[in-house]
């Protein structure tokens, strides 16, 4: 509380004003991130002769979406902003009722059922956000149109779409289970003869864990992001095209004898 400045109302409203900033700030650079690293992965893609690739792909995303997608970004991380301020109302109120010495059963079964009903509906934002950021970086449709066209895809593909989504998190949870048992390796055999100097070493090895664990999800995150645009570009290069010598798919080689698919 600050007891220097207006009233106790105003405290309180600059306060979840502040809060809010915060929230939206932090989804609008995520955001940015992922519209500019799908905006690069798909003119890779769209590509028809990798030979041909421009020197600086991830420039020109970066100036695309800076020029023309910052209405959309801002609007997607408003919407992620705007639930997560409402999983903190619901927590501040179910502080609120846990100090209450007469504590009511009805008033606490309602709060839980906000909670998870905001905490399922935060996941779901997150993930049509992210499957809308794709198709703007794809094809630079607005973030509605992007989500409506990123929903049917998926619809459409839902067996291939949790395969590759199960395939992915498993090798990107691997990635991350390597990196921290490296990291924390060597870190334990650099100071396992310094018991003189380092009298408790558990500490310091509990924080590197943690530290390498948030370094590998920050890193591996691009591959996520990376994974989900292909997987988005290969529906729609297989819904407008059919690979024939008119309309030939834009996949590589590679993804061409993976999925079986061929040029005619």
């Amino acid at each position: 509380m600050f007891y220097r400045y207006g009233s106790d109302t105003l405290h309180l409203v600059l306060q979840w004003y502040n809060l809010f900033a915060a929230l939206w700030t932090a989804a609008f650079i995520s955001a940015t991130g992922d519209i500019i690293l799908a905006g690069a992965v798909s003119a890779w893609y769209w590509t028809f002769n990798k030979a041909e690739l421009p020197s600086n792909m991830l420039g020109s995303s970066v100036k695309r979406t800076f020029r023309y997608h910052l209405g959309t970004v801002a609007f997607g991380s408003l919407l992620l902003a705007l639930v997560q301020l409402l999983r903190v109302v619901v927590e501040y109120l179910n502080d609120r009722i846990n100090n209450l010495q007469a504590q009511n059963r009805i008033l606490r079964s309602i709060v839980w059922f906000l909670r998870g009903c905001f905490f399922f509906l935060e996941k779901l934002i997150r993930y049509l956000n992210r499957n809308a950021y794709i198709m703007t970086g794809m094809v630079g449709s607005s973030f509605c149109q992007a989500s409506q066209d990123a929903f049917t895809l998926i619809t459409s593909n839902i067996l291939r779409g949790f395969f590759v989504n199960q395939v992915a998190d498993f090798v990107i949870l691997l990635g991350k289970i390597f990196v921290v048992g490296v990291t924390t390796l060597f870190f334990s055999m650099s100071v396992s003869g310094q018991e003189e100097e380092l009298h408790f070493s558990f500490i310091p090895i509990l924080l590197v864990m943690v530290g390498s664990y948030i370094v590998a999800s920050s890193c591996l995150a691009v591959y996520s992001v990376a994974v989900d645009t292909l997987f988005l570009c290969f529906l729609k290069d297989v819904q407008i095209n059919d690979g024939g010598w008119r309309k030939p798919y834009y996949m590589s080689k590679n993804l061409m004898k993976i999925m079986k698919y061929e040029n005619i």
